[in-house]
């Protein structure tokens, strides 16, 4: 009879760590997977507001200007073995992959010159705001790159409006500590960007 109990007692306190240790995923570590993935290609989209599909003759005031840029790359996740009883009987959402590879710079320049501080080839940074899509708030593009940011998606936008209205194409260059690409390009197609 003893041993009955002692082994109800030892599955009951498996049952319970089992539990527990379940119990402890937080969202940031979802299963025995960590996502993780490494950037070897960006691509962006260029719109306005309205996000239709912007032509050479589109007209974008500059306040409505939107550049997302997003990434794909190759995934890996490190192991993490993880007792657990009933691995699926505390489902967790899925954590998106993210990437621990360090920005080190962000060079924005324009095929035309912006206004007569900032000429065609110039690099563009004190004039765009920059958003991560987890966030709602927006910071200056030279604050963001203070912070060592990860790759990751974002979103940017002017802040000051040009000289005049002109035809323009804009460049947004990654420079990164990547595990296999250092530096990443998008080239926006061409639009009219209008100060009003």
């Amino acid at each position: 009879m003893k041993k009955i109990h002692l082994l109800f007692s030892i599955a009951f306190l498996l049952l319970l760590f089992s539990m527990m240790n379940a119990c402890k995923r937080d969202g940031t570590d979802c299963g025995n997977n960590m996502p993780k993935f490494y950037a070897t290609e960006m691509y962006g989209i260029t719109h306005d507001e309205s996000f239709e599909k912007i032509t050479d003759t589109t007209v974008i005031r500059y306040e409505d200007l939107r550049i997302e840029i997003n990434f794909s790359g190759k995934h890996y996740s490190l192991w993490r073995p993880r007792f657990n009883i009933f691995p699926s009987a505390f489902a967790c959402d899925p954590v998106p992959p993210y990437s621990e590879e360090i920005i080190t710079d962000i060079i924005i320049t324009a095929n035309q010159d912006y206004d007569s501080l900032h000429l065609a080839g110039a690099d563009l940074k004190d004039l765009f705001y920059v958003k991560k899509y987890s966030f709602d708030s927006k910071f200056t593009l030279e604050d963001y790159l203070k912070t060592e940011p990860k790759v990751e998606n974002l979103q940017f936008s002017l802040k000051s409006a040009p000289d005049t209205q002109m035809k323009i194409q804009l460049t947004i260059t990654y420079f990164y500590d990547g595990r296999l690409v250092k530096i990443l390009k998008y080239d926006s197609s061409a639009f009219i960007l209008s100060p009003n």
